[in-house]
């Protein structure tokens, strides 16, 4: 019997937490969909990275059938202790477990921040 191997698809993949999520579950032997806002140059090739627009719901669902793993580390590329800022993070964190509940329920979601952008 030959074992599907996972897909982990990790948002925020260029900033410190996603990168090193990313080349650690790489060598792991998982399939890594790194998601940023930008193209970024992955030192492993077998690194997946995938431009999105964290505003356009087709694409994070898109991302969201094909993972059996999301690890949520974006956030607002504006650091501070703005409500705003806080506010907007909280909404694309609640619109992704959302998207998930909706279009793949056994999807395994893990929101990780750093105190940073907190």
């Amino acid at each position: 019997m030959v074992l599907k191997k996972k897909t982990i698809s990790i948002s925020g993949a260029n900033g410190f937490i996603g990168r090193n999520f990313c080349e650690y579950l790489v060598k792991k032997d998982f399939n890594i969909n790194a998601l940023t806002r930008k193209n970024f140059d992955f030192h492993d090739s077998k690194i997946k990275n995938l431009v999105i627009d964290y505003n356009l719901n087709d694409d994070l669902i898109n991302i969201i059938k094909k993972s059996d793993v999301l690890i949520h580390t974006a956030e607002n590329p504006v650091y501070g202790n703005d409500k705003k800022i806080h506010l907007k993070s909280h909404m694309l964190t609640k619109r992704l477990i959302e998207l998930c509940l909706k279009h793949n329920p056994k999807v395994r979601f893990l929101y990780i921040s750093s105190i940073g952008a907190i």
